[in-house]
């Protein structure tokens, strides 16, 4: 095993020189951008997978995690596929439905409560942010508001 996690580590170690980010060892490279860089060329299919909308540039998806403005937060796979339905239509009312039939891959097994525990953890996981929040519209559903810093 050993052996396996070397030859991988040489791989992507090559994969960077390919990629220039060797000069970004000898000169310094934003977080953001080391980062967004990081991102692309991750072989995992779930990290590789780029929004299909212009995403502000202050967050960076991940497996498993969100990076909003340099500070880095864990996520449950539902919750990440959440926070892209959001994004994607930030400023707009997304009901509990919709949310459902776009995030599940199995919508007929979900109740709709459940949106509200996915919701009240993304807002637990982005509490020491300003710029980014959950609101929730009364009777309708939920809105993201987002401002870059």
């Amino acid at each position: 095993m050993g052996a396996l996690i070397g030859g991988d580590m040489r791989a992507e170690h090559l994969q960077l020189i390919k990629a220039g980010l060797d000069e970004g060892i000898a000169r310094p490279m934003s977080p953001s951008k080391l980062l967004a860089f990081l991102h692309g060329i991750n072989p995992r299919a779930e990290a590789s997978t780029l929004p299909s909308f212009a995403a502000p540039t202050e967050i960076v998806f991940g497996p498993h995690t969100v990076v909003v403005s340099g500070k880095r937060i864990a996520l449950a796979p539902i919750e990440t596929r959440i926070l892209r339905f959001l994004l994607e239509r930030q400023g707009q009312i997304s009901t509990r439905e919709q949310l459902i039939e776009a995030v599940w891959p199995d919508p007929h097994t979900v109740e709709s409560r459940t949106v509200d525990v996915h919701i009240g953890r993304l807002r637990k996981a982005f509490s020491g942010l300003r710029n980014l929040r959950i609101r929730t519209v009364y009777g309708a559903g939920y809105v993201l508001d987002y401002h870059d810093p």
